[in-house]
């Protein structure tokens, strides 16, 4: 067992142990992370990663993710992903596609589906990369969950910022 890394910390007397999978810091009396439930041998590197994936081949996991973000990973047993990025993915596509059809069709600015239209993008790059590295038995992921919640951040200021200009034009009568 290493304690290097950036594993492992003391805070005045207190031991504490980074979660693999968030990123959180717990008491080492923990034995599953406190924020997001991975279990403490994560941390240290055990083998239970690689036995909880479907045996798949890196190709077949990054183009199933290539026709919808998540396929991948459901192929590798990783359902939980899976599930939250295809249906991330399907409402930002679709909002944004919605946002365009409705904007082209009154002659306004698309400018709204723009952060949606772009999250959908990133989920789609990112989940064929990860699929693809998961699938070929590493572990370095791009979205991971705190990557994946600034997109979520980003994705969501970026539509409200979008929205300004036409608030600003209803305001002042126009």
């Amino acid at each position: 067992m290493r304690a290097g890394g950036g594993r492992f910390r003391k805070i005045d007397d207190e031991l504490e142990w980074r979660c693999a999978v968030c990123e959180a810091w717990n008491p080492v009396g923990l034995t599953a992370c406190n924020v997001c439930g991975s279990p403490f041998g994560r941390t240290l590197g055990e083998p239970g990663d690689a036995r909880e994936l479907r045996p798949i081949e890196p190709w077949a996991a990054a183009a199933a993710s290539a026709v919808l973000p998540g396929a991948g990973h459901g192929l590798l047993g990783r359902r939980g992903t899976a599930t939250v990025r295809a249906v991330t993915y399907l409402l930002w596509l679709l909002g944004g596609l919605l946002l365009v059809r409705s904007a082209a069709a009154a002659g306004q600015t698309v400018l709204p589906a723009v952060p949606l239209l772009g999250g959908a993008l990133a989920l789609l790059v990112t989940s064929v990369h990860d699929a693809y590295m998961l699938a070929g038995g590493r572990s370095d992921e791009l979205l991971t969950p705190r990557v994946f919640f600034w997109l979520v951040i980003a994705v969501s200021g970026g539509l409200m910022v979008s929205f300004i200009p036409a608030a600003l034009r209803l305001g002042s009568g126009g």
